[in-house]
């Protein structure tokens, strides 16, 4: 506990704090509330349509990652980060007003839209904020760095997710505190932003490629070439393409299949959110600040049990009508209990593994290439997300039911648990870089 201390007593790491947590907010109070609107308030929309539309959010959020993110790293590691920090959080105002109209307007499309332009914003600052951690907390405080950063994502994701689930479905939702939200959230970021104290030169020497798909190739292929990296940059990205399923399909299943009200939704969605948020900050504990691979293979191991167990407590449950069940019936029923159990134990678990990585891959990329790593890291994430959006659509147009969706899901954990056992020669190459 003292690290994580003597981390939040910099005054240099606040505003990179402030701002990436306010823009975790901002993304998932924008898309929660969107993804609930279609889900609870959309008219004239059948439940294949809902989950397809779900699905799609996720997807066009995630795209740009795939499609400009080597740029993002090549421009990251060439010009001063904190000058493009406070860049992108002023793009976000800008889509952030236009989001305000569409929803005053209720354009569904134009929304789904302004879910790319975040997307492209959120690539710009990614490399961003992880190229800059290495340099303000430096390796001591790396780890415990990257867990108060994953945990005050995922508490941003839980706050969003709660206030655009929540406050969408209210009668005055999409007119006024939807669009009031997202513009006043997108604001205190840029006021963080501002108060970024400079970083180091960029290197001029760094070359920013026109032809996009050649660099995105090259980026990958550096990565690829170092297995240790590679290994990390799998893992994480599994993760979120898991995480981005579910927290997408809860929503839809809690409405149409479990038969609860948004708050059951909310409260779902919030147990996820907040287990990654009490293992990110486990990890350091466990850990003892080490950057290490170490708790990945057990706790991918036990990620695939309780995903298994989360399949199964679909499967067990009775067909209800919808909004027929309220706070009160979910906790007055083990059925019920079972699922957001099994959500929080998913989660907790889903930080244990995903944190280490996060601070191995920041630790093995060299200071002079780090934004470029990050980069493909989120290229693979962004790659493994839309994936996953894809395949959850094809399913559901052949047919498949949400609970056999999520089985599928635990199934590809226990392939990443095989595959996290590889770790075992990542832990020399952490020591030796």
């Amino acid at each position: 506990m003292n690290t994580f201390r003597r981390i939040l007593s910099q005054r240099d790491f606040w505003p990179l704090f402030g701002a990436l947590s306010l823009g975790a907010f901002n993304d998932n109070f924008f898309r929660q509330g969107l993804i609930a609107y279609l889900a609870f308030s959309a008219a004239g929309l059948s439940q294949s349509e809902k989950t397809i539309l779900g699905s799609l959010a996720t997807g066009l959020m995630m795209l740009p990652f795939f499609l400009f993110s080597s740029l993002a790293g090549e421009l990251a590691d060439r010009l001063q980060k904190s000058a493009l920090v406070r860049a992108a959080k002023a793009a976000e105002v800008g889509i952030m007003l236009l989001a305000a109209v569409f929803f005053v307007t209720g354009h569904i499309y134009a929304l789904l839209a302004i879910l790319f332009l975040m997307g492209l914003q959120s690539t710009f600052f990614g490399p961003l904020k992880y190229g800059l951690l290495p340099e303000i907390l430096g390796e001591r405080k790396l780890l415990a760095g990257n867990g108060l950063v994953e945990a005050a994502t995922f508490i941003a994701i839980v706050l969003g997710t709660l206030a655009g689930s929540w406050l969408v479905t209210r009668p005055a939702g999409p007119s006024l505190y939807m669009p009031v939200g997202v513009t006043l959230a997108a604001l205190a970021g840029l006021a963080f932003a501002l108060r970024q104290p400079a970083s180091l030169p960029g290197r001029p020497e760094v070359r920013v490629q026109a032809r996009i798909w050649r660099s995105t190739y090259e980026i990958i292929a550096s990565v690829k070439s170092r297995p240790p990296m590679w290994l990390a940059v799998l893992g994480i990205s599994w993760f979120w393409a898991m995480g981005a399923i579910l927290i997408t399909q809860i929503p839809i299943l809690c409405q149409t299949i479990l038969g609860g009200t948004p708050e059951v939704s909310t409260f779902l969605v919030t147990m996820f959110a907040l287990g990654v948020a009490i293992g990110s900050v486990a990890a350091q504990w466990l850990l003892k600040g080490r950057v290490s691979a170490d708790l990945v293979p057990v706790s991918a191991v036990f990620l695939t049990l309780f995903l298994a167990g989360m399949s199964w407590s679909l499967w067990r449950l009775p067909p209800t009508a919808p909004g027929s069940v309220d706070l009160a019936a979910f906790f007055g029923s083990w059925t019920y209990l079972r699922l957001g159990l099994a959500c929080l134990l998913v989660s907790i678990t889903g930080g244990l593994f995903v944190v280490p990585l996060n601070a191995l891959l920041q630790h093995l990329a060299g200071e002079e290439e780090r934004a470029r790593v990050i980069a493909a890291n989120n290229i693979m994430n962004s790659l493994f997300i839309c994936a996953g959006s894809l395949l959850v659509m094809l399913l559901t147009f052949l047919g498949a039911r949400l609970p056999e969706i999520f089985a599928l899901v635990a199934a590809s954990a226990l392939a990443a648990a095989a595959a996290s056992f590889g770790f075992k020669a990542v832990k020399g190459g952490a020591n030796n870089a």
